[in-house]
């Protein structure tokens, strides 16, 4: 019986040490969603009628849009610009590309 006894507290020992040296668990993608939620992230693809897709990229890449998290990428095959990141800044960006792709 003291064996017993002796053998269930070096077990509850090195439980307890387990404990206390294992990693904390690392987030994942199912935690990290609830903030692209709220932050409303999203994608458009916006044709282009008159201007170039690749220049139109370009100058809207490099215009500080409302929100940081925003990308612009060309897609020369549909002419189409592609808009990834929060509402408010694909809703700047769109803004902008509606009064960059007139009529030369």
């Amino acid at each position: 019986m003291q064996r017993i006894a002796l053998i269930a507290s070096l077990l509850l020992v090195s439980c307890t040490a387990y404990r206390r040296q294992a990693p904390a668990p690392q987030p994942t993608v199912e935690a990290c969603a609830p903030a692209r939620e709220a932050a409303d992230f999203g994608v458009d693809v916006i044709p282009l009628q008159f201007a170039s897709a690749a220049d139109i990229a370009q100058i809207v890449g490099h215009v500080r849009l409302s929100d940081p998290g925003t990308n612009v990428l060309a897609d020369v095959r549909t002419n189409s610009v592609i808009v990834n990141g929060p509402e408010s800044g694909r809703r700047a960006a769109a803004e902008l590309i509606a009064k960059l792709d007139i009529k030369k």
